[in-house]
């Protein structure tokens, strides 16, 4: 069981999808919304860039860069939540799944 980010009281099953943006940064939380739109993956780099951005003119220059680093970094909040951004090399992407906790 991992503990709810709030108050701490154990919880068995995962946090809801929409609840996680409350719980992780901006760019993570976009990510993540844009998977579960997407039905949970397997999305491509760069079809999961062009969600996270909607638009051309608010992508910083390195925005496939900078969603692997916001799921690299935002990975340990998003498995304390209930869920992970995994990569799945055939397909170029990402995948979001239920995290199994190995404790």
């Amino acid at each position: 069981m991992t503990p709810c980010p709030c108050c701490g009281q154990p919880v068995a099953e995962a946090v809801a999808l929409d609840t996680v943006a409350w719980f992780v940064p901006p760019t993570l939380a976009q990510v993540v919304r844009t998977l579960a739109r997407a039905g949970g993956g397997p999305l491509h780099i760069e079809a999961l860039v062009g969600g996270v951005w909607i638009s051309d003119h608010a992508a910083p220059v390195h925005a496939t860069a900078s969603v692997r680093n916001a799921i690299r970094r935002g990975r340990p909040a998003l498995q304390r939540l209930g869920w992970d951004v995994v990569n799945i090399p055939h397909a170029h992407g990402f995948a979001l799944v239920r995290y199994k906790n190995q404790s």
